[in-house]
């Protein structure tokens, strides 16, 4: 396999981020984050020209290039699996003018941290929803693309009700519960009005279904509860939206939230408290049984009101992908990096922007510092020795445009942006 890393840069990213009592702060500012992912202290995140990783513990982040050019932008579906290899389902926006059934260009690569890998092609309907079982099977949904993609190390298997457990043709959405077990929306029978639906569970030999209806098959999603319970999101024909839980140990139908069709949609998550968190119209609306909270960036730090997924990790803080930037939200107060904080906010890089030199100001008690500056191609084009607390370096011969100053040394890294005119 190639080897086609083309960038791992590694940026702290306290220079981005807002606090509000220490419950909210705000990452990768600017940047489109599509999907998100956790590995042990790690966020995975997708965004528009980066895969990146954040550090928990000390907020630092590392950037990776994708193995091919986004000439037409794209959506991302991301999961890290069992081994720690990070899995990317990509839809490529077709050029204007192709049909609802060619609207985007499929594909599936797999990287382990150093290298890259293609997996698989998979069609034109845009991928919905990504998901991992207990065998640490991959599970892939699409819309238009009959059946659900399953790939176990480098094979990918086309599933259908012909060499499947399936009842109907499509899949609109696949989960994963803690136990591994594989959750899908199927749905057939397509008319101008609707679909027949229904939730199917896949335990790792076979394939169990449920009745369920009919409905509006684009607009169903399924999110997971604290005690593994599907909670379906449906869009009947004559009756309100609803969030729907299927009780796994009754093996039947039983709460029901109803919704207002013109604001909610989808459902993203369920947290420890059952607290349901849905996009809004304009942010975030978290329902916990009783009452309706909202959060917009009127009201609280989110960079954007355009939400693209909320993930929750296993201390229960919220992480928001949204179309400027990852927010992370927990109601008893994020971890504290103080230490770090404090040593970047004594890092001074001026001017910014600059010309033919830029002066660097480090603070005391870093350790065999070394410099790189790296492009925002994420080429690295020139190291520099530090020897004292104060440098002056040359970037007179770099073109105009936007750079990263990494600082590395024993024991922190640290990163500034400037701008070169």
């Amino acid at each position: 396999m190639k080897r086609i890393l083309l960038l791992a840069v590694t940026i702290s990213l306290f220079g981005n981020i807002t606090a509000q009592n220490n419950t909210w702060k705000v990452y990768l500012q600017g940047q489109a984050v599509k999907s998100i992912d956790f590995d042990n202290d790690y966020v995975w995140a997708a965004t528009d020209n980066f895969l990146v990783r954040l550090n928990k513990t000390d907020l630092s982040t590392t950037y990776y290039s994708y193995p091919y050019i986004d000439e037409n932008g794209s959506t991302y579906k991301l999961k890290v699996d069992k081994n720690g290899v990070k899995w990317l389902a990509r839809s490529e926006y077709l050029p204007e003018g192709s049909s609802i059934y060619e609207s985007h260009d499929n594909s599936i690569y797999s990287f382990d941290g150093s290298q890259w890998k293609k997996v698989k092609a998979i069609g034109y309907g845009e991928i919905t929803s990504m998901a991992i079982d207990k065998n640490n099977n991959k599970w892939i949904a699409t819309i238009f693309n009959e059946g659900i993609y399953k790939i176990d190390q480098d094979n990918c298997v086309h599933y259908t009700p012909e060499n499947s457990g399936l009842v109907h043709d499509y899949v609109a959405q696949v989960v994963s519960d803690k136990n591994g077990n594989i959750w899908v929306v199927n749905y057939g029978n397509v008319n101008i009005i609707g679909a027949d639906l229904t939730l199917m569970k896949y335990d790792g030999d076979q394939w169990t279904s449920f009745l369920y209806g009919r409905g509006i098959f684009l607009f169903t999603y399924i999110a997971i509860d604290a005690q593994d319970n599907p909670w379906i999101e449906q869009h009947p024909i004559v009756q309100p939206i609803y969030v729907r839980k299927f009780d796994v140990s009754s093996s039947s139908w039983t709460e029901q939230i109803n919704l207002n069709m013109d604001s909610l949609s989808p459902l993203q998550a369920i947290d420890a408290e059952n607290r349901f968190w849905f996009n809004y119209r304009d942010g975030i609306a978290v329902y916990d049984g009783s009452d309706w909270s909202y959060y917009t960036t009127a009201n609280s730090v989110l960079p954007s009101d355009t939400i693209n997924q909320i993930a929750i990790d296993d201390d229960g803080t919220k992480w928001i992908g949204t179309d400027q930037g990852l927010a992370a939200f927990n109601e008893n107060g994020l971890l504290s990096t103080d230490s770090h904080s404090e040593m970047m906010n004594d890092i001074v890089l001026f001017p910014n922007p600059a010309y033919d030199f830029i002066t660097l100001k480090l603070p005391d008690g870093l350790q065999n510092p070394t410099v790189d500056i790296f492009n925002i191609q994420g080429k690295k084009l020139r190291t520099f020795n530090i020897n004292t607390n104060r440098e002056r370096l040359d970037v007179s011969a770099f073109p105009s445009g936007i750079y990263f100053v990494n600082i590395q040394s024993d024991k922190n890294h640290f990163t500034k942006k400037f701008i070169k005119r």
